[in-house]
């Protein structure tokens, strides 16, 4: 295959990997954009701007020592170094100007190649006059330069801001008709530094080597109040235990009293609850300490009740991110303002094949909010982050007897991980979302101790990535061992579906359910057959799913039996092997 032909193969969706990592220049336009791609098939975009001290020439080595998201989709290289050696280098450069040149008209003038050009000058720093704006008394400076570029009606920014200690930084895409609606966010990143002198100094390296890739800039100065000293923070026992035992209906009037409490004591939260979430934006330094960097970028989807924070998502969400997870929960759960959480959703502890949740784990139950836990899920993450497969959880197995008021459980990752002997006495939801369930967590599921329990899925997977199930390992919860309570019971992503759906049918089971989800299976026209023979066990179900099998005949399966869901079915490419939805 020659240098060119790599311009006809479609680009592989590039996996999370450690930088600096080696590639080749493996398509290059005359302007200067081009692709780059990994030994193992992955691409990332780059344009020459990135390229540093050298011109990019298709088929030379390179090493990529950052990424970022692509307006289009995917990641960009950043910081591109030359690898090759310099014959190497030249040989291909001319290659490359010589192919150039061929594509172009024949009216169009055609330069002799270059052998090697000269490295293009080190950016200018950008002089950002207002850093050094005057501050008015008990008020902080906040600076933002914003970098614009504009292409077939959208506006591409980004915008760096420098408060006190921290950095942060917002890149995303707005309509030219509508420029004050985001429509879509590419980054959101946060820095915290020792100083605010050092702060300073990152800011202007960002803009210095941001302007070059756009073509406007503004800046602005914003000011906000400043406190006189450290925040006050206070504990009132007997009102904090009124709001957490309120009833949904008098809560409202629980939260009220502990608020005006919290005003007249001088404690911020109190402002918090009566002017909103704006409030903490503007006062996240003395209100989340050293987290509040985190804020908009990696602790996100606050969750509030009556003006009190319950609830927060907390993820890594830059390929490049120095946060540790276990030590930002613990930092997070230990301040005065997450007193009441009570939910928490997790991210990746890390983009590449050892993400562990064991001690971010660890952290929640050894926090002040441990036993107060009621929902945690460890699934926020994409597939552009890191597939379901390459993705192991940890070892909970420590930790159950440490979660007693926990009612919503969810973990989303592939083969290992460690559940062990789970006893949860108010568990009512658990949802083990897989792509290679083994048999030693189908034996946990199985033999657990959840006696509130309503909601199980379990999500079986691929024996192409570890999956271990079959009938004979669920047949206890086919015959309600263990399960009493369950009203909902879902046996998803599974390529045993065909012999799993003919031994539910026969279950013991089966007649108390609400909803039996077989989604994301095997299923085909031959089980609809069996499902077809068996309406009067299956049309007592509120809902029964079978989206996403390999079903064609929906129609009559839907005629029959009404409560069906059936979205989504996938073509049956393969009839001698089948596949579940969810694998890798």
């Amino acid at each position: 295959m020659g240098f060119f032909d790599f311009l006809k193969k479609k680009q592989a969706p590039a996996p999370p990997r450690s930088l600096p990592f080696r590639a080749m220049v493996t398509a290059l336009t005359p302007d200067g954009v081009g692709t780059l791609t990994h030994a193992d098939g992955a691409t990332y975009r780059f344009g020459a701007t990135a390229c540093r001290g050298w011109q990019p020439a298709i088929g030379v080595e390179v090493e990529v020592n950052g990424l970022d998201p692509h307006p289009l989709g995917g990641l960009r290289a950043l910081n591109i170094s030359l690898v090759s050696d310099a014959q190497t280098y030249a040989a291909r450069f001319a290659e490359t100007q010589a192919e150039f040149a061929r594509q172009r008209p024949a009216t169009s003038p055609v330069g002799a190649p270059v052998t090697r050009p000269p490295p293009p000058p080190p950016p200018v720093p950008l002089k950002v006059r207002e850093l050094d704006a005057p501050v008015p008394a008990r008020q902080r400076k906040v600076v933002t330069t914003r970098f614009e570029n504009t292409r077939d009606g959208l506006i591409f920014f980004r915008e760096v801001s420098w408060d006190g200690r921290v950095v942060r930084i917002v890149a995303g895409r707005s309509s030219q008709k509508t420029p004050q609606l985001v429509d879509h966010v590419f980054q959101k990143h946060g820095e915290k530094h020792a100083t605010p002198e050092e702060a300073r100094t990152a800011f202007e390296r960002h803009v210095t080597d941001d302007q070059r890739n756009f073509k406007t800039h503004t800046t602005a100065v914003t000011f906000l109040s400043q406190l006189d000293g450290p925040p006050k923070f206070v504990s009132n026992p007997e009102l904090e235990a009124a709001f957490e035992r309120a009833s949904p209906e008098s809560r409202g009037a629980a939260a009220q009293v502990y608020a005006d409490w919290l005003l007249g004591q001088g404690d911020l939260r109190g402002e918090l609850a009566a002017q909103g979430p704006v409030f903490l934006e503007t006062n996240a330094s003395a209100l989340l300490g050293e987290v509040d960097y985190t804020l908009g970028s990696e602790l996100l989807d606050l969750k509030w009740s009556h003006g009190l924070l319950v609830g927060a998502t907390l993820k890594r969400t830059h390929l490049d991110s120095s946060t540790n997870l276990a030590t930002f929960t613990a930092q997070f759960l230990e301040l005065p303002l997450a007193r009441f959480v009570t939910e928490l959703r997790f991210g990746l502890a890390s983009f590449e094949s050892d993400n562990d949740w064991t001690k971010t784990l660890a952290a929640v139950v050894n926090s002040p909010r441990g036993s107060s836990i009621t929902r945690l899920c460890f699934d926020d993450y994409t597939r552009e982050e890191c597939e379901i497969s390459w993705t192991p959880f940890g070892d909970f197995s420590p930790y159950w007897s440490k979660l007693p008021s926990l009612e919503w459980l969810h973990i989303r990752s592939g083969a290992g991980g460690t559940l062990g002997a789970i006893d949860l006495p108010n568990l009512k939801t658990f949802i083990r979302e897989s792509g290679g369930l083994s048999e030693g967590e189908i034996e946990s599921i199985v033999r657990a101790k959840w006696p509130k329990l309503e909601r199980l899925d379990v999500w079986f997977g691929s024996d192409g990535y570890g999956a271990e199930g079959n009938v004979s390992l669920v047949q206890p919860l086919l015959d309600g061992v263990g399960i009493e309570r369950v009203t909902h019971l879902g046996f998803v992503n599974c390529e045993f579906s065909s012999e799993l759906l003919a031994a539910t049918l026969q279950s013991k089971v089966l007649p108390r359910l609400k909803v039996l989800d077989l989604s994301k299976g095997i299923l085909g026209d031959a089980d609809v057959e069996v499902m077809l023979k068996n309406v009067d066990r299956l049309k007592h179900l509120e809902r029964l799913d079978v989206s996403e099998n390999l079903i064609d005949d929906v129609d009559r399966l839907k005629a029959a039996l009404p409560n069906v869901v059936a979205d989504d079915q996938r073509d049956d490419d393969d009839g001698e092997y089948r596949y579940c939805a969810v694998g890798e």
